[in-house]
């Protein structure tokens, strides 16, 4: 009987082991065709913010950029989640981007002159409803011409 319980466990930790690979392998296809995309001209960081989130779900982002860079922020969801509302604050707080002026764009791009710490408040589709699915968000950079001669 104890044996038959352990491995009643055992098959539960595995199957949620592949649950969360399937859904971060399905993050991963959801900014492959819907983020990189939009990155344009800009390479990717190296960094993809993802995770699986409840429709309504908020929480906040901290990330350093450099100065003297250009930087392109993209966000993408699941469909069925809806836009994200996202706000782009400095260390201060002061407000430098929201997209709901702006036609609730999902890519925004933005020259950094000195490195500071940046704060993303992002909330994945509306507050009402159900649903369950992937919020992405990227960032990329513009290489420099002077990057370009070095390689």
């Amino acid at each position: 009987m104890k044996y038959m319980y352990r491995k009643a466990l055992f098959g539960l930790i595995l199957l949620a082991g592949f649950g969360t690979s399937a859904a971060i392998a399905q993050c991963k296809s959801l900014a492959k065709t819907s983020c990189v995309p939009s990155l344009g001209d800009y390479l990717p960081n190296g960094r993809l913010y993802q995770s699986v989130v409840e429709k309504g779900t908020s929480g906040e982002l901290h990330m350093v950029l450099n100065g003297g860079q250009h930087y392109r922020i993209i966000t993408c969801a699941d469909e069925k989640l809806g836009a994200t509302e996202w706000v782009l604050k400095d260390a201060n707080g002061k407000v430098l981007f929201d997209n709901r002026e702006h036609n609730m764009a999902q890519v925004w791009d933005i020259e950094v002159s000195t490195t500071q710490e940046f704060v993303m408040e992002l909330e994945v589709g509306e507050k009402r409803g159900v649903g369950r699915g992937c919020s992405c968000v990227l960032v990329g950079y513009k290489r420099s011409p002077l990057d370009q001669l070095s390689e």
